[in-house]
This record gives C-alpha cells, sequence and structure tokens, in this order.
C-alpha cells in the first residue's frame, strides 16, 4: 500500500495522482508509463448486462407461453370451443408488451414504451370491443378519450422536463396538478356517455385537493431556492 508523499492519503496501487491534493504519484516498483485505466466499464461488463436482459427477457416470454397456451387447450377441452380464453390470451400479450420491451430497450425508454404501451392499450381495447360488442360504443366513446387524454398529459410532463430541467418538487407539482385535471375530465367523459351531459360531480373536491398541493409545493420550491440563494450570498 502506498501513500501521498504530500498530504499521506493511502492511494490505490492504479492511483497516477493523489485524488485529494493532485499530486503525481510516482512508484519504481510499478511501470508509470502504463496507460490509465478507461473511465468507463470494460466492454466485458456491458456485454454480461445486455446477456442478462435478454436472458431476463426470454425467460418472462416463456413463462407467459404456459398461461398463453394451457388457457385456449382448457377453454376447448371443456367448452368445446375458443370463448373465453381470448380475454385471457389478449391480457397475456398486453402484459408481455408491457414488461419485455422496457427490458431489451436502451436508449429514449420512457418515450419508446409510452408510445409501445399507449398503441397496445387502445389495441387490445379494440380487440375486446369487437370480441365482446354492446350496444353503446364504449371504446369510441370513452376508453379511446381517456387514453389519448392521458397520452397527452404524460407527453406534456415529459416536454415540461426536457425543456425546462425543473427539480424534483416542481416535476412532483406538475404530476398532481395534472391528475386533477385528469379526473376532471374523466369525470366529464363519463357524465357525457351516461347520458348527464358536460358536468362535473366527484371531481371537484379531488382537482381542488390536487391544486392546493401543487401551490404548496411550489411554494416550497420557491423557499427552497430563496435559501439557498440566501447561504450563497452569506457564504454560509
Amino acid at each position: 500500500m502506498s501513500y501521498c508523499v504530500n498530504c499521506g492519503v493511502e492511494l490505490n496501487s492504479n492511483e497516477k495522482r493523489c485524488p485529494l491534493c493532485s499530486t503525481p504519484v510516482i512508484n519504481p516498483n510499478i511501470d508509470n508509463k502504463k496507460i490509465d485505466l478507461p473511465p468507463y466499464p470494460p466492454k466485458s461488463e456491458f456485454m454480461i448486462e445486455r446477456k442478462i436482459k435478454h436472458t431476463t427477457a426470454l425467460l418472462i416470454s416463456v413463462v407467459l407461453c404456459v398461461p398463453l397456451l394451457v388457457c385456449p387447450l382448457c377453454d376447448f377441452l371443456v367448452q368445446g370451443n375458443i370463448a373465453w380464453s381470448l380475454y385471457a390470451i389478449l391480457g397475456i400479450v398486453l402484459g408481455w408488451i408491457l414488461i419485455v420491451p422496457p427490458i431489451l430497450m436502451q436508449h429514449d425508454v420512457v418515450i419508446k414504451c409510452a408510445w409501445i404501451d399507449f398503441l397496445s392499450i387502445i389495441l387490445f381495447l379494440y380487440l375486446i370491443n369487437r370480441i365482446a360488442p354492446t350496444s353503446v360504443d364504449w371504446f369510441s366513446t370513452l376508453s379511446l378519450p381517456i387514453i389519448c387524454l392521458l397520452m397527452i398529459m404524460f407527453m406534456l410532463i415529459l416536454v415540461f422536463c426536457k425543456v425546462f430541467n425543473p427539480r424534483p418538487v416542481t416535476i412532483i407539482a406538475l404530476v398532481i396538478f395534472m391528475l386533477g385535471i385528469f379526473t376532471v375530465m374523466v369525470d366529464i367523459l363519463t357524465n357525457i356517455f351516461i347520458g348527464k351531459g358536460m358536468t362535473v360531480y366527484w371531481s371537484l373536491p379531488v382537482v381542488i385537493a390536487c391544486t392546493a398541493i401543487t401551490v404548496l409545493l411550489l411554494v416550497i420550491s420557491r423557499l427552497t431556492k430563496l435559501k439557498a440563494a440566501i447561504r450563497k450570498r452569506m457564504h454560509i
């Protein structure tokens, strides 16, 4: 074990400069011309991480294949046709889409997965509507607007975070405020669907509470910034 000749701090065997005082380290027992280790893990670690992800995705896929095959087989053996197992098949496929792609993706995971989940949920509900049609079109009049509204709000939050790079408290405040607006819109869409028109009932207490929490969090965030600015000016 070696120590810095200037400050006496303990050094690792591959240190070329003291991490405390930046004094060059000269050890006659070590080749100082040796190239420093790169500031990133070796390629083998990336390969191992990628292999773990692929193995996990494969394992999840194999596990989900079991009910995917068993459900229609049991349905056919008991009833002689494929009926309730269609819902199980669609649910399993949707679960695979929601779980496996985020494991395999490497770049822009949140945005890509958001769009994949958005489209897959719409397709799932559309197929359910086609398999079991009803007298009222709940898909286009209720489910589709709610999912589109949720996706729009999610993308607005992502754009806001990317453009302004806000503090975590501000992000939480924005999410809570968006949640309040979302409840109001769901309330309006539900009332339109059941024939009560554009009215608001149960969402009013929710949006009031969300607005109050949002204002409180913004005030806390502002006070935190002010406190940090005072500390910086006063050299505390």
